[in-house]
């Protein structure tokens, strides 16, 4: 694998190299972790867990395989469309005035990495960013636990993809990034449940990684920024101004540099375990507990409970006992919460066929009630 140093990073570049050949570079980095995984490991993932992280990391499971996901497969074909059509995006301009500010353009393009890359030149077209490819997985040497691969940045020190790639490989200098460019493509109905949080359409985990980039370019930097621009459902752009924050990234930092320590205690367990059992044992002392999600749910049922053998049986322990009396009485209160939510749902049945109508206004500008296909209720606290 090539390797670029200069002063405290190390570069891998991935220009010439098929999809196959860049993820083997990722995956080459053993413990580290990169840039998704920070959603992870600060629990703001809701597809996956620390758990399973922690087993792929350690080679116990095999890493899910995204070869044939659609999503995966059109957001990466889309990348470099979009990172050169978001140069036209103003932020604080009228919406979806990127269409105004590109409308004398033509079209060329060349194989890449993704498959191709987009040239928009001429005409009346207004550039607000100029944003660069940056193909190098990228290491700083003083956060050696983690590594990044960025969707592009915006820098005064090149003016072309391959001038950021001569100034690396053949002059051995390092490019200065004014803002890292982070480009992501999500359904209408996932942005819609993201744009009622505070985050304003974004997933915490897109903070999480965004802020892990800034971090690793930062002494490069001081006054580093970063803009994340999101296709919504194939046919609309959104961009998103982030500022450096030090509160989020020590926690990050923090949380990362205990998981990386957890898979090297993990690792030491599997190198000098004498067998298998010792092994086992040791490794489920220190995998991440278990938490309230779906995804460890799924994970625990797919990965262990479904191997063992059905006519398996032990007397457990006092823990265990622990356990299913708070599981029983949680039961109890939820069937009781059940009732009492049904006998609600039933008395609001009733009201909007006393007055024939299919939706109420609250009063005080509280929300609404409607039942169309099914009832709905929002209610502002």
């Amino acid at each position: 694998m090539k390797k670029v140093s200069i002063d405290n990073y190390d570069f891998y570049p991935y220009h010439n190299l098929s999809r196959s050949e860049w993820l083997q570079i990722r995956n080459s980095f053993n413990l580290c972790l990169g840039g998704s995984d920070m959603s992870v490991v600060c629990e703001h993932n809701e597809y996956t867990t620390k758990a399973k992280l922690f087993d792929e990391k350690l080679g116990l499971i095999e890493p899910t395989d995204l070869s044939d996901n659609q999503r995966v497969f059109w957001g990466t074909i889309q990348e470099p469309v979009l990172r050169v059509v978001s140069q036209y995006y103003d932020l604080y301009g009228e919406k979806n005035n990127y269409l105004m500010n590109m409308k004398d353009f033509n079209i060329s393009s060349s194989n890449t990495r993704s498959g191709y890359k987009v040239n928009i030149d001429g005409g009346n077209n207004k550039v607000y960013r100029k944003h660069l490819a940056f193909d190098f997985t990228t290491q700083n040497k003083k956060l050696h636990w983690l590594f990044a691969n960025i969707d592009g940045m915006v820098t005064d020190d090149a003016k072309t993809d391959q001038e950021v790639i001569n100034k690396i490989e053949k002059k051995k200098k390092l490019v200065k990034p004014k803002s890292i460019i982070e480009l992501k493509t999500m359904d209408k109905t996932v942005y819609d449940k993201w744009n009622s949080t505070r985050n304003k359409g974004l997933p915490e985990g897109y903070i999480d990684q965004i802020m892990m980039y800034m971090a690793t370019f930062l002494d490069l930097n001081e006054d580093l920024d970063s803009y994340i621009f999101v296709l919504v459902n194939g046919n609309g752009l959104v961009g998103y101004h982030i500022e450096y924050n030090q509160y989020v990234v020590d926690f990050l930092l923090e949380k990362s540099y205990q998981f990386y320590n957890l898979l090297l205690h993990g690792q030491d367990i599997i190198n000098n375990s004498k067998n298998d059992q010792q092994m086992k044992m040791g490794l489920d002392e220190i995998r991440p507990e278990a938490d309230d999600s779906l995804a460890y749910q799924n994970y625990m049922n797919k990965n262990y409970l479904e191997r063992l053998d059905p006519t398996s049986k032990m007397i457990g322990d006092d823990k265990i006992l622990e356990i299913a009396e708070r599981y029983t009485e949680i039961t109890k209160k939820l069937s009781q919460l059940n009732k009492d939510k049904r006998y609600q749902t039933n008395l609001i049945r009733s009201y909007l066929n006393e007055n024939e109508v299919k939706k109420v206004l609250l009063p005080y500008e509280k929300g609404y009630i409607s039942c169309y296909k099914n009832l709905v209720v929002r209610y502002n606290e």
